[in-house]
């Protein structure tokens, strides 16, 4: 071989080692990458999901909380809003009450001196409540609320539904004022739709009766997690209305400088009736009424006088002159003929008496 052969295969080798060389540090880097992830730790989720009926939100009045093994009590006031992991109570004082709002869009009121207690089973999708004393009203806008009462567990049959609840002393008042529930009592479950209340006392049986008729009940309007007051001198804008069908035949109507074409409704012109050959009746003015027209049998009314010239009164009737009885009439004779008048006869009739 050549000194200049050997030069070349020289040059070639180089590269080679170098590439050789790149390509195992490469594939050593990856390698310690490799070992690297799988020795450290895997990252421990901190977030957890909180279905939308355990967050409470104050949104008026006071309030106080309790949490589970505590004995203090937290008060709550203005925008506050708490979530129910385990369970809590809630309590408000005799001045008012207290309103909340919850995630899916119902409400809780608490009546004054009232005492709530509210638990997560988590064995169900679902928040209990637990009226220990006073009243609440509760509107429901999902079907994943739980009312434990004295003497039976109140779940909801439809949505949305309004439902009252009292505690005082021994009584438990439940009231269904929009929806339907079920009572599951002790070997028994009662169904009570809208408008019907049950009563119940220790020692006596459940007085079930209705309180309201269908129709009057309002409810409440849907509330938001974060509502807003409406500003003052807000008049909501008029619905505008439909405008009517123009025709063919438009009409001006001037308004100030400029001239507005308004549409109007132009009526067919009336058809033309055929001449007769009989005369027209004229109908009187209308002040004054309609003369009857005279039957052909019947003779024609008297003349009826002006208004301005009293009526005539009619004069009596003369009184008849009673005539003289008629003069017998001298029989003819049958043979002998009438004498003829002379001339001293004819005198005689013709002068006065």
């Amino acid at each position: 071989m050549s000194g200049r052969n050997r030069m070349q295969s020289l040059g070639l080798r180089k590269p080679i080692q170098r590439f050789r060389i790149h390509r195992a540090s490469a594939l050593l880097l990856t390698a310690l990458v490799l070992v690297t992830a799988a020795c450290q730790p895997t990252p421990v989720a901190t977030e957890q999901w909180i279905p939308s009926y355990l967050e409470l939100n104050l949104y008026s009045g006071k309030a106080q909380l309790q949490w589970p093994g505590e004995s203090d009590w937290t008060g709550m006031e203005g925008k506050a809003g708490i979530t129910i992991h385990e369970g809590g109570r809630i309590s408000t004082d005799t001045a008012e009450g207290a309103k909340f709002f919850l995630g899916d869009g119902s409400t809780l009121e608490l009546g004054p001196e009232t005492t709530v207690a509210v638990q997560n089973p988590r064995t169900f999708p679902r928040l209990q409540m637990i009226v220990e004393t006073g009243s609440i009203l509760f509107f429901a806008q999902k079907p994943s609320y739980e009312f434990v009462l004295p003497f039976c567990t109140v779940e909801l049959l439809s949505v949305p539904s309004l439902i009252e609840v009292e505690v005082t002393g021994e009584t438990t008042r439940l009231a269904i004022e929009e929806g339907a529930v079920t009572c599951e009592m002790e070997g028994e479950t009662v169904t009570l739709p809208t408008c019907r209340e049950m009563v119940v006392r220790p020692g006596e049986e459940p007085d079930i009766a209705d309180f309201c008729t269908l129709g009057t009940v309002v409810a409440p309007p849907t509330p938001t997690a974060s509502p807003s007051p409406t500003p003052e001198g807000f008049v909501p804008s008029a619905t505008p209305t439909a405008s009517p069908t123009p025709t063919a035949s438009p009409t001006p109507t001037a308004t100030g400088e400029s001239v507005v074409w308004t549409p109007t409704y132009t009526p067919a012109p009336p058809t033309p009736e055929p001449q007769s050959s009989k005369p027209k009746k004229t109908k009187p003015p209308p002040t004054q009424p309609p003369k009857p027209t005279p039957k052909p049998t019947d003779p024609p009314p008297p003349p009826t006088p002006k208004p301005t010239e009293p009526r005539p009164t009619p004069k009596p009737p003369p009184e008849p002159t009673p005539k003289p009885p008629p003069e017998p009439t001298p029989k003819p004779l049958p043979e002998a003929e009438s004498p003829r008048p002379t001339a001293d006869s004819v005198q005689s009739t013709t002068e006065p008496d």
